[in-house]
C-alpha cells in the first residue's frame, strides 16, 4: 500500500533452491509515512522465532528521538537516543541497556560542525556502567580546485545566507570565516537544505 516496503525476508540458497534459514523483517508506518516500528522473525529449528521489536519515536519536528528494542516477551533489549541543535542537526545518540533498575551505557557518537552546518568530526565513546570512555574520533577536510572553475561562479555561506561569486574570489571570502558550499540552514528559510557543494570530502 502507497508503495511502501512491508516486509524483507532474507533467504538462502542451499543445494540449487531458496531456503529459509535467515530472517524476515516488518516494517509499520504512521500516518507521515514514517517507520514507527519493525518486527524481525528469525527461521530456527524449521520455524519462524517470536518477534524482536524496534518501536521508533519523532519529536514534534518529525526527527527521530528514540529507539526501543523489545525481546521476545516484551523485555526491554537496549535503547537509542537521539539529540539535536536549534537548527536540527543530529548533534549526538547513544545506546544503553537495562541494568539494576535503571541504564547502563553502551555506546555514545557525538557530531561536531562548522559554522555553515556542514560535518567536521565524530567523537565515539564506549559506555561502562553510567560512565563514558572515549575511543575514537573521525574529522572531515574538504578541499577544492578552484581550476575547473574557469569564468564560473560557486555558491559560498555567508552569515546564513547562499552567494554565487567568482571562484577565483573565493579565497578572500574564506579568509572572511564563510564556508564554501551552499547553506545548509539558510538564514532566511530555515526549511531549506541545499544540495551537494563542489569540494570533495576526505
Amino acid at each position: 500500500m502507497m508503495g511502501r516496503t512491508s516486509s524483507v525476508r532474507l533467504q538462502k540458497w542451499v543445494n540449487g533452491e531458496w531456503v529459509e534459514e535467515r530472517l524476515q523483517q516488518n516494517y509499520v508506518y504512521d500516518a507521515h509515512n514514517r517507520v514507527i516500528g519493525y518486527e524481525t522473525i528469525y527461521w530456527r529449528n524449521n520455524a519462524w522465532t517470536l518477534p524482536t521489536v524496534n518501536e521508533q519515536y519523532y519529536n514534534e519536528s518529525g526527527k527521530l528521538e528514540s529507539v526501543m528494542a523489545t525481546r521476545p516477551g516484551g523485555a526491554i533489549d537496549f535503547r537509542i537516543m537521539y539529540e539535536y541543535s536549534d537548527k536540527a542537526l543530529m548533534t549526538q545518540f547513544y545506546t544503553q541497556y537495562p541494568s539494576g533498575g535503571g541504564w547502563s551505557n553502551w555506546n555514545l557518537r557525538t557530531i561536531q560542525y562548522d559554522d555553515c552546518g556542514r560535518k567536521t568530526g565524530q567523537t565515539n565513546y564506549s559506555g561502562e556502567g553510567p560512565n563514558w570512555n572515549p575511543s575514537t574520533r573521525t574529522e572531515w577536510f574538504s578541499s577544492f580546485n578552484k581550476d575547473l572553475y574557469p569564468g564560473k561562479k560557486i555558491p559560498v555561506c555567508h552569515k546564513g545566507n547562499t552567494l554565487w561569486v567568482s571562484a577565483q574570489a573565493l579565497d578572500s571570502y574564506l579568509r572572511r570565516g564563510d564556508c564554501l558550499g551552499e547553506c545548509l540552514y539558510e538564514k532566511n528559510n530555515p526549511s531549506d537544505v541545499a544540495g551537494e557543494p563542489p569540494f570533495v570530502i576526505f
